[in-house]
């Protein structure tokens, strides 16, 4: 390591005192600091120029009669503001006023005119005819003669204008300065060419406390320097005496630019990095290193003493690769975890490399250099040098390059510490968005000051601090108790304990934030600082210090944390905090077998359509009785949060036995199920939910709810409104349903899907009546994939919309070439599938109206079939869905029927013109016709609605004499033919093929 003030980049070869480096990253800052100064210094001057001129040599003369009008004016007043004086003869100065804002200064001066009283430096303005707004500064004294009579005034004026807008001006780049250096966490100080202080920041006052005191404009760098080796906040690091230190920070501020490190008091390192300007002005940041000379430190006393000590180099956050020195060059041998996550190289990036990996195109040739050097001659060294990681992105880092000897003394490696220090190295640059309007300033702070006596107990309170929680001198009893006595009980100890540790000078200075009491009795928060003043003989005397309030900005802080957990919406924890929860009991699970714990994954069925039906309110007021209704559900000690949308999820800690969480699930399941009474509408939903559970085996939050989704997902696909536990069987499946998707993406663009046919038949006639065009897809490995698993697989992942598409696109073109290569042969309908999510679509009928046009299809041979839970989703959204098909000219069935929800009933209000039978009633009929009141029945009441019937899963003669002395008009089912190729299909329409003699069927 290098000793205390140790130039880290000064050789005098490389830099001159009138030049700066422009790529340095304080470079610019400092040209710009020198100009403000400048620009002050200049501005002080024209203030001392305007008022020299205005004493000596007014712009214009007048003079007022005993009527207060003008009875003279000099040639002046043209030559400055462009007023013919012939234009203010006989006129009165009221006549001149700008009366926009002036009204009350106009009549105090006119009193001071009709009272003959002296007029000194009477400012106001006026607009010339040209539209400029000039400001004028009046003076004048009355005339009387030998008898006392007055005669009027003679006077002077000037045009202080510029004057004005120059200080406005000033006064504005001060203000901005201003709060751009005290937002600086880093110390910052200007010196002018004679070495005396200018400006400096808050942050590098703390650094020199107690010393700050002669911190102020005009103290020369060697008062400053000596004041902190004479406080013992700063060491003479290895010097012999004062003055041999002072020669040594003079001689490096002669080579400048540099950066030192100095040592301070309690071990505090400060790297300073100083720049001359070109005007000769010396800007200096002061920033605390001493957590990186720490770890410098520590580390290489820890190789000393252990080489095994690999393991806890890793764990450190910082970057730390390890070079064989024995090597020519040396050779990186080792790079710990924290190196691998700030540059991206991996073990195999940087294994015998040497330290030029981090060197890049952005890297400057000095510091190359400097690192050779170090690495030739065995040095340590510490500098900032841009390097890159692994993509070529660049960034500030820090390297500290370190040798390790052995037991002979013999350098046998290096140590290199690589830290990012983007962000500080921005904070040094912050200065460099000021623009050169800014001058140099500094405000003063609206706090309240308190002092306290510790030899006598008294106290001294501002009266910013009484007022700032209300009280009064009356109120306060001089002691400190009337601070602490009103801390809030939750504080106070904190607060003492604070006071205690500064007076036992284990902390530099005290700070607190706690919370005091007003006169109104409310807590208002409060940041607290001081310092102690000890005696000669090394006791405490007094302490004192700053007293703000900061109550808004703890309300807006604890807002922030809040928010950042918590959904707006319901209140309840977010997927974030749930999270943190979830990964505590994992922690507390795998060093605990005994302590298991569940994690719930709920969706909430039919929200999306409530949500788009009655309105996004309706949803949100849903969504805050969801959280209500969950909450009473658990204990205290649980977690319920929302994820988004309808998606909630639940933590259950400490179970017992899992039968706990049945218990808990079932009774979520039951309190969903009851109504939503919402702004008039009885909502009826329930929940789907998947059950993880965690018995010591999850190492990850992100298992445990990937598993509890999927099993949410089974229970939704397996009928909705009940629960699922998560087994590894589901994993299973889950992968192969990945695969599904992958797959099928594929076949839909490699067009890789065909359809096969299935006969529709006339029951009155045993004739083919129409086709149902069905989905095929064979796997890339030759597979045949069933339609129920991909399917479904296509609705989730939103390929359905371009498969479905493509079906009705194909069964059309089919239809129609048929019938052009059949011409005399009756046109045969086509039944094609509509997906619930491609109903939900507002370009369905404009697709539907295009593959019409396109292929030449008649609408009339078209049939779309609808599932029966399809329909009733949204049946406002439905019904005008399927009308506008209806105008189409398309033939409409409810497909599936009797599975759903609905009656004949709430289907007479759609447009719709068949139902099918779902094969499950046809597949109940006996022999005697036991079952068949469900098929009668809904036979029976589609005649009478004028509905036709298809009767589904017909495959026995059996079904086909009952279903032919009910009544039903066509049936479909492998007792015909089971759904064949297109070659097959082609053969049926042609022949127009006849499937049973219906008179051997009825009776």
């Amino acid at each position: 390591m290098k000793s205390a003030g140790q130039t880290m980049s000064s050789d005098p070869d490389k830099s001159h005192p009138a030049a700066i480096d422009e790529n340095h990253p304080v470079g610019e800052m400092t040209e710009r600091l020198a100009m403000m100064a400048e620009s002050l210094e200049a501005a002080r001057k024209d203030a001392e120029r305007y008022r020299s001129l205005a004493n000596s040599n007014s712009d214009w003369f007048w003079e007022m009669g005993p009527d207060l009008r003008f009875s003279y004016v000099s040639s002046g007043l043209k030559r400055t503001l462009g007023i013919d004086p012939s234009v203010v003869i006989g006129r009165s100065r009221e006549d001149f006023f700008d009366h926009t804002d002036q009204d009350e200064v106009l009549r105090k001066h006119l009193t001071d005119l009709e009272e003959h009283r002296p007029i000194k430096n009477f400012i106001y303005h006026i607009c010339t005819e040209d539209g400029v707004v000039h400001h004028v500064s009046i003076s004048g004294v009355p005339v009387f003669n030998e008898l006392g009579d007055f005669l009027g005034y003679k006077g002077s004026g000037s045009d202080l204008t510029d004057k004005i807008r120059a200080d406005t001006e000033a006064n504005a780049w001060k203000q901005t300065l201003s709060t751009t250096l005290e937002s600086l966490s880093t110390g910052v100080v200007l010196w002018d060419d004679q070495d005396r202080l200018v400006i400096c920041n808050e942050a590098y006052r703390e650094l020199i406390d107690p010393a700050r005191d002669i911190a102020t404009p005009g103290t020369r760098f060697d008062t400053i320097l000596r004041a902190l080796v004479t406080a013992g906040i700063m060491t003479l690091a290895g010097h012999r005496t004062l003055e041999e230190l002072s020669q040594r920070r003079q001689a490096e501020r002669q080579r400048l630019p540099v950066e030192t490190e100095l040592n301070y008091s309690n071990n505090r390192w400060i790297l300073v990095s100083e720049r001359r300007t070109a005007k000769g002005y010396i800007v200096a940041t002061y920033t605390d290193i001493s957590d990186i000379r720490k770890r410098e430190d520590d580390l290489r006393d820890l190789l000393l003493r252990n080489r095994q000590l690999l393991t806890a180099i890793s764990a450190t956050s910082s970057g730390v690769l390890i070079l064989d020195a024995t090597r020519t060059p040396p050779a990186i041998i080792f790079a710990n975890k924290a190196f691998q996550e700030i540059t991206d190289f991996e073990d195999e990036d940087v294994a015998l490399q040497g330290i030029e990996i981090l060197f890049g195109p952005e890297t400057r040739q000095e510091n190359i250099d400097q690192i050779t050097d170090s690495l030739l001659n065995r040095r340590a060294l510490t500098l900032d040098m841009r390097t890159h990681s692994k993509n070529g992105k660049s960034f500030w880092a820090q390297i500290s390059l370190n040798p390790v000897s052995s037991e002979k003394g013999e350098v046998t490696a290096f140590v290199a510490l690589i830290e990012d220090v983007t962000d500080r190295v921005a904070a040094r640059q912050a200065l460099e968005e000021s623009e050169q309007r800014y001058a140099l300033a500094v405000a003063g702070a609206n706090d309240g000051i308190w002092d306290w006596n510790i030899r006598t107990g008294k106290a001294y309170f501002s009266d910013r601090w009484q007022k700032m929680l209300g009280y009064s001198e009356d109120d306060m009893d001089g002691s400190l108790d009337a601070w602490l006595g009103r801390v809030h009980p939750e504080d106070i100890d904190d607060v003492r304990t604070a006071i205690e540790r500064h007076t036992l000078s284990v902390t530099p200075h005290f700070a607190s934030e706690h919370r005091v009491c007003n006169k109104e009795g409310d807590y208002r928060w409060v940041s607290a600082r001081g310092l102690i003043v000890f005696d000669d003989d090394g006791e405490p005397n007094r302490m004192a210090g700053s007293f703000t309030e900061i109550t808004d900005r703890k309300t807006f802080e604890n807002q922030l944390f809040h928010d950042a957990f918590h959904d707006n919406l319901t209140g309840l924890p977010n997927r974030a905090l749930f999270t943190d929860r979830l990964n505590h009991a994992i922690q507390r699970s795998t060093r605990k077998r005994a302590e298991h714990f569940a994690v719930l994954f709920l969706d909430f069925d039919r929200f999306k359509m409530i949500n788009d039906t009655l309105g996004h309110q309706v949803g949100d007021r849903m969504l805050m009785e969801i959280s209500g209704r969950l909450t009473l559900c658990l204990r205290p000690t649980d977690t319920v949060a929302r994820f988004g949308g309808d998606e909630f999820a639940v933590l259950i800690e400490d179970l017992q036995d899992h039968e706990q969480v049945i218990v808990v699930t079932e009774r979520i399941i039951e309190s969903m199920r009851k109504p939503f009474k919402l702004e008039g509408h009885d909502i009826v939903s329930s929940a789907s939910i998947g059950i993880a559970i965690g018995d010591g085996s999850y190492t990850r939050s992100e298992e445990v709810l990937r598993d509890a989704d999927i099993a949410m997902y089974e229970a939704k696909h397996g009928g909705k409104d009940q629960y699922i536990v998560f087994n590894n069987e589901m994993g299973v499946s889950v992968v192969r349903a990945l695969q599904i998707e992958n797959n099928l993406r594929r076949a839909i663009e490699r067009d890789q899907l065909r359809l096969v046919y299935q006969p529709i038949v006339d029951l009155k006639t045993g004739h083919i009546a129409s086709f149902e065009a069905l989905l095929r897809w064979r796997s890339p490995d030759g597979e045949e994939i069933s339609p129920t698993e991909f399917v479904p697989i296509a609705e989730d992942s939103g390929l359905i919309q371009n498969i479905g598409l493509w079906v009705l696109r194909a069964a059309c073109r089919q239809t129609v070439d048929w019938m052009r290569k059949y011409p005399d042969v009756p046109p045969i309908a086509m039944s094609v599938n509509v997906a619930p999510r491609q109903l939900g679509q507002p370009s369905l009928v404009s697709n539907v109206a295009a593959v019409l046009a396109d292929t030449g299809m008649p609408p009339e041979l078209l049939r779309l079939e609808i599932t029966e839970s399809a329909i009733m989703e949204n049946r406002t959204l439905i019904t005008e869905r399927l009308e506008q098909l209806k105008q189409l000219g398309v033939t409409l069935y409810v497909d599936d029927f009797g599975t759903g929800y609905s009656s004949l009933g709430h289907l007479q209000s759609f447009p719709i013109d068949a139902l099918k039978i779902d094969r499950t009633f046809v597949f109940r009929m006996g022999p005697n016709g036991e079952n068949s009141e469900i098929v009668r029945s809904v036979t029976a009441l589609a005649d009478s609605l004028s509905f036709k019937v298809v009767a589904e899963g017909v495959e026995t003669t059996t079904h086909l004499r009952l279903l032919s002395q009910l009544h039903c008009q066509y049936g479909q089912g492998y007792l015909f033919s089971k759904a064949v190729e297109k070659e097959d299909a082609e053969r049926h329409y042609s022949e127009r093929k006849k499937y049973f003699n219906p008179g051997d069927y009825t009776g």
